[in-house]
């Protein structure tokens, strides 16, 4: 049983420390933005067709890890601030769980990106197009994983389990990784990736050095000297 819970444990930090480097990889490796119009998205995808292939799979992998790696922050801060765990573990799972579905349309856009004629008849229609579902994805991938990265963040604020430039770092990376989309520059965007491997690897450290059965518990003791914010309440 206590080895089960030490892999366990060991797991939960792997993860905090996989799921940003390969977001962080998944930057690097593809392109930005794919232009404004579904025309303009259909050509960038013809173009870097093996750079875009190669980048979906390091996110499918990333947003596995990341789901792994949210629910683990959300434990690790649970005792002390249970509200915060609960709401940001379910808006961030919703988020990168929503990035799943959103790769498999990726994936269907490379390949009929591959025929010019199928190419231009197809962004006609997509521009026409009255499916709603796909939007309504997006937002959930957005919302959920920036504001879950804030709450999360937060608490780690709050409860002090790691130190305090770790728990701003988590909580601003996601509104980072945003803004460099929305003004198109890559360093940017990347940056906000090491934001969040420097927060989260901060925790995977306290996570692998906190006893097994403190784990369990929740029960990540604040960092020597730092005090810990007032306790939170679920509906307080």
């Amino acid at each position: 049983m206590i080895r089960s819970l030490r892999v366990g444990r060991t797991a939960a930090a792997a993860a905090l420390l996989l799921g940003p480097l390969l977001l962080l990889a998944t930057t690097a490796v593809g392109p930005l933005n794919t232009g404004g119009t579904f025309a303009e998205m259909l050509r960038v995808y013809d173009a870097e067709r093996t750079a875009i292939q190669v980048a979906d799979l390091l996110a499918f992998a990333g947003a596995l890890a990341m789901i792994a790696a949210v629910l683990a922050a959300a434990r690790a801060v649970r005792r002390r601030a249970p509200a915060f765990a609960l709401w940001g573990a379910c808006l961030s799972v919703a988020g990168w769980a929503s990035l799943i579905g959103l790769l498999g349309y990726d994936q269907a856009m490379v390949d009929v990106s591959r025929d010019p004629a199928i190419r231009e008849q197809l962004a006609r229609s997509l521009d026409n197009g009255e499916a709603w579902a796909l939007p309504a994805i997006f937002a959930v991938f957005l919302v959920g994983t920036v504001a879950g990265g804030a709450v999360l963040g937060t608490a780690l604020l709050r409860t002090r389990v790691v130190p305090v430039w770790a728990g701003a770092a988590v909580a601003v990376a996601l509104v980072v990784n945003v803004v460099g989309h929305l003004v198109e520059v890559k360093a940017i965007a990347l940056a906000a990736f090491v934001l969040l491997a420097a927060g989260f690897a901060a925790l995977a450290v306290r996570v692998a050095r906190t006893p097994v059965a403190a784990w369990v518990d929740g029960d990540v003791a604040p960092v020597t000297g730092e005090r810990p914010g007032a306790p939170v309440v679920v509906g307080g």
